[in-house]
């Protein structure tokens, strides 16, 4: 008789035999979770990754998984069967994989998302329905061998299995292996699992009366519903929280889906051994979510605390702590709910649990369709989190109706959720970046100077137009660019159209703001621009300022789509295509910097046609070699073009690149006017960004870079490599490499280089970088003769740019820069001019209420000020200044009013804070000066001035040895300053 023979009871279950069985329900987990997002992820590189695509295979996974649970029981005794046909199906899938991409892109007729949707089903059908029998019949199987309740351990099992493949797909196997092959190692654990139930537990199947149907209370399943439906919703919730503060990468989705499935495993246990009912934990949730409403501020801000304490390798552990805080709990309540509602004999385990895990599934679909079709693109995070409390009170309601107990614990519940939403929750700091979180100084600083944000929300989506201090930011999804009325992006399209062969047409990836797409625009005959986020495409109109109107442009076509797929569904070919899309910091991006990706972009390009993109100093120094390396595995030549000191276009093609559009670029009068007007520039300095007509150069110079893998869709090396930046991360050794080989006497050859011209760029690009000042060094090396007449150079343009094109810009620059120079009588006779031309602009007010000041008429410069706010009344630096103003009359009433006021638009404006001490200090109000300068000190620990004047206040309520500590503080910062060591020297004494 042989060991499948064996008699099935419960004598003879013996323990090696229980283990081979919990190891293999925990392979099935483990697999079972592993095959959605591998599944996903492969998919997501052939047809794209834009949201119908990802919803429906999420869906799919979600429907598939219930159908399986609800028709499990029908199969039971094929349970190896069902393991062997997920792995065989595997196999099939990675066979056929290369022939997928020739399915979807020449079977199929181009650019039919329905019928793209409809293949993805039929894909995923099959494993989908065989992954989710997996679980109820393992069930079935294990309360065989061990009679009585035991589908909670069987669940916990399987979702700790589940739990664990999440980190160890991201965190190990892929990073190794690449997607295929962990794929294949993924479908061996499935072929193992059916050898070990063939083995050791097949069995003819067992005849057994089974109920016609499985009839539970509609109430109970009315609230499992409204329990699934908040799972969902908060699992999204969730990833969406923690991409805005760990970063939007692949990792962050893989600890969010580990930590709901531990979740879920710890609940199944907590259901099994404490007897705990559905009702405790949908209550207890909805009291957690208080929690998180009221704690979420102090624990984001312990998160940047400990952030530079930890290494890049154990990062992941602060954030699984901080994830664990914010959701774990939640989690447990989830994964406990089925458990706790099962009977308690559990005689037909196979078939109840199917039926309730059916359910659950198409109320998590649900939950996820309501989520990112309505739910997230009306409500904000904050009130999201209030409506997860009103699904899971009116959960416990229900199932426990009519429970007064309930009612009651469920409205207390409510009303402190709502006071916590009301007064402790700050919805600001999803909308600072993620790098913010980084240190806890820096995370303050930004919740200082941002003001405020007009958000819009579609699909799973979040894009912002942030306003901190006096610019506007393009923030998405957690990541921040740069300021909307900067240069940069307008000197990206124009260095671009400037390099390409022809005019004809143009590929512009990424719409973004619009700025570099409609720069194109202004020079190319035809443009086609393609943005993967609807909601950015509707609110183009919102930053028309910003884009010339590119929406309403007949010259450019706006393309719904993901940049790949529509690389391979045209067949245009392109004299330029440029990249402007998010950095490779968001994970969606990197995509589009793998040897596949530039692949279809040579395909799609001219022969001689030129392919640019670009890099900053956040990718770092392992980021950029990867970048560089794998476009050098496509193109032949390269430029770099400096844009600003830290972000650099790469120019990129396959035939030695030139100026060729030089003479058009400087004659066309649209960005002409713009660069003159908005930016004070000439069009014709632009070309001096162009450092390097080498960059590959730079490979051949660092050996090291032969051992850098190139970054591909299967193996995304550069995905690692962002999520494991350090906050300090740099490219300087390719600044180096610039400064190093930057030579104007061979730049002649390709670009025009008049040392005038060139040191006049560099100045104009207003920054301290040593970096930029090293080609500034270069041009003076090359005629030295320039130093004083570049003053007068300099001066000269800014004055003939505010005569010949008189507007805010231009006479703002002109004013600025004759104030540097210490010309202050002509600044001034600017500003003036400039309130005369415009009349209307806040600025100037603001600037003749300075000169009114600095010539002691208080009068009229309180009048500039008030009109200055009264045009722009959100403006905080207007009225902080107008506080100062009072401060400085003793008029601290006037003062405190327009401080208070200030501190209602911006919490965070530290600076208010610590005028507001000041004055309650001269009032002899010493406790609320205190007070003022403890809130000022939280945004900024080591300031100076605030140390002083806390030491100052605390020393005036004889606090001696408290305000001795401030003012050694203080010395630290500034160790010449007589007065605070004066004050310290007091303080010693009065101890003594």
């Amino acid at each position: 008789m042989g060991i499948a023979d064996l008699p099935f009871s419960k004598e003879s279950a013996f323990p090696i035999k229980r283990f081979i069985f919990i190891l293999t329900l925990f392979i099935s987990g483990f697999c079972g979770i592993s095959y959605e997002i591998l599944y996903s992820r492969a998919l997501g590189n052939i047809i794209g990754n834009s949201f119908v695509l990802n919803a429906s295979i999420l869906i799919m996974f979600l429907l598939g998984i219930g159908i399986g649970t609800k028709i499990a029981h029908k199969l039971e005794g094929y349970l190896w069967l069902i393991e062997a046909s997920i792995g065989l199906y595997a196999l099939l899938f990675i066979a056929l994989y290369p022939s997928l991409d020739a399915f979807f892109y020449q079977v199929l007729p181009a650019g039919n998302i329905l019928l793209t949707i409809l293949a993805c089903a039929l894909l995923l059908c099959i494993p989908t329905v065989l992954i989710g029998c997996s679980l109820p019949l393992f069930a079935d199987l294990f309360q065989e061998m061990i009679p009585g309740k035991i589908f909670d351990l069987s669940y916990m099992i399987y979702n700790f299995g589940a739990s664990v493949t999440a980190f160890a797909i991201e965190f190990y196997l892929i990073r190794s292996y690449g997607i295929m092959q962990t794929l294949a190692i993924i479908l061996c654990l499935n072929f193992l699992s059916g050898l070990l139930l063939v083995g050791f537990f097949r069995k003819s199947k067992t005849v057994r009366e089974l109920k016609d149907s499985i009839s539970f209370p509609p109430r109970l399943l009315a609230a499992l519903c409204l329990l699934s439906i908040a799972s969902a919703i908060f699992q999204l919730l969730a990833i969406k929280i923690a991409e805005f503060i760990f970063g939007p990468f692949h990792e962050t989705f893989a600890m969010v889906v580990s930590l709901v499935l531990l979740g879920i495993a710890l609940g199944s246990l907590l259901s099994r051994y404490l007897k705990l009912s559905f009702g405790f934990f949908t209550i207890s949730s909805t009291f957690f979510l208080v929690l998180i409403l009221a704690l979420f501020q102090p624990l984001v801000f312990r998160y940047a605390a400990f952030y530079a304490h930890f290494s890049e390798s154990t990062l992941i552990v602060l954030k699984m702590l901080i994830l664990a805080c914010f959701m774990l709990w939640l989690s447990i309540g989830f994964g406990a709910a089925i458990p706790s509602l099962l009977t308690s004999d559990e005689s037909e385990v196979a078939k109840e649990s199917g039926h309730l895990l059916f359910v659950s599934s198409l109320a998590n679909a649900f939950g996820y369709l309501l989520m990112v079709l309505y739910i997230h693109s009306h409500f904000n995070y904050g009130q999201i989190l209030l409506i997860i409390l009103s699904l899971l009170a009116l959960a416990a309601v229900i199932y426990d109706w009519p429970n007064r107990k309930n009612m009651v614990l469920v409205s207390i519940a409510l009303f402190l959720g709502l006071g916590a939403y009301l007064s402790l929750w700050n919805e600001n700091l999803l909308y600072l970046s993620y790098k913010a979180f980084s240190r806890e100084d820096t995370l303050r600083q930004k919740m200082g100077e941002y003001k405020w944000g007009s958000q819009y929300r579609k699909y799973e989506d979040v894009f912002s137009i942030n306003k901190v201090g006096d610019q506007e930011f393009f923030f998405i999804n957690g990541y921040i660019s740069m300021a909307l009325n900067s240069a940069a992006e307008y000197m990206v399209g124009t260095l671009s159209s400037l390099v390409s062969p022809r005019t004809q047409h143009a590929l512009v990836l990424g719409l973004g703001s619009g700025s570099t797409g409609s720069t194109v625009t202004q020079v190319f005959d035809k443009t086609d621009i393609v943005e993967i986020n609807p909601v950015i495409v509707e609110h183009q109109d919102d930053m028309k300022e910003h884009n010339f109107n590119i929406a309403h442009d007949p010259r450019a076509q706006i393309i719904l789509d993901d940049g790949i797929r529509y690389l391979k569904n045209t067949p245009q070919k392109y004299d330029l295509i440029l990249n402007t899309v998010t950095s490779p910091l968001y994970f969606s991006s990197s995509k589009l910097y793998t040897v596949d990706f530039f692949r279809h972009i040579k395909s799609r390009l001219k022969p001689d046609g030129v392919y640019t993109t670009w890099i900053d100093n956040r990718i770092g120094e392992e980021g950029f070699k990867i970048i560089l390396k794998s476009l050098h595995s496509e193109f032949k030549y390269a430029w770099t073009a400096m844009i600003r000191s830290s972000y650099f276009l790469l120019l990129c093609s396959n035939q030695p690149i030139a100026l060729h559009q030089q003479e058009a670029i400087e004659k066309n009068t649209v960005l002409k006017e713009f660069f003159m007007n908005k930016h004070g520039r000439s069009l014709d300095s632009i070309k001096y960004a162009i450092v390097s007509t080498d960059t590959f150069g730079f490979l051949d110079e660092h050996s090291e870079t032969q051992n850098i893998d190139l970054n591909s869709i299967d193996k995304p090396n550069l995905e690692f490599a962002m999520s494991a930046l350090s906050p300090d991360a740099n490219i300087d050794p390719f600044k180096h490499y610039l400064e190093k080989n930057y030579s104007i006497e061979q730049m002649r050859a390709q670009i025009p280089a008049d040392p005038l011209k060139l040191a006049t760029h560099f100045t104009q690009l207003q920054s301290n970088s040593s970096f930029i000042k090293s080609f500034i060094r270069q041009a003076y090396q090359a005629d030295p003769k320039l130093g004083q007449p570049l003053e007068a150079r300099l001066l000269r343009e800014y004055q003939l740019a505010w005569e010949q094109h008189p507007s805010l810009e231009t006479g703002k620059q002109y004013a600025q820069w004759l104030e540097r120079y210490r010309k202050k009588v002509l600044a001034n006779q600017v500003w003036r001019k400039m309130f005369t031309l415009f009349p209307e602009e806040g600025y100037v007010y603001y600037k003749m209420s300075k000169l009114f000041r600095e010539e002691n008429d208080i009068q009229n410069a309180e009048l500039y000020l008030k009109k200055a706010l009264d045009k722009s009344p959100d403006n905080q630096d207007y009225r902080y200044t107008l506080a100062e103003m009072y401060f400085e009359q003793h008029r601290f009433l006037d003062s405190e009013e327009q401080l208070q006021t200030l501190l209602k638009q911006a919490p965070a404006y530290h600076q208010a804070r610590y005028r507001l001490g000041r004055l309650y200090y001269f009032q002899e109000d010493f406790d609320r000066a205190e007070k003022s300068f403890a809130k000022a000190l939280s945004f900024q620990k080591e300031n100076e001035l605030y140390t002083y004047w806390m030491g100052r206040s605390l020393f005036a309520q004889k606090e001696y040895k408290a305000a001795k500590s401030y003012f050694e503080r203080s010395l630290k910062q500034d160790p010449e300053s007589k007065e605070t060591l004066k004050w310290l020297k007091k303080s010693i004494l009065s101890e003594i």
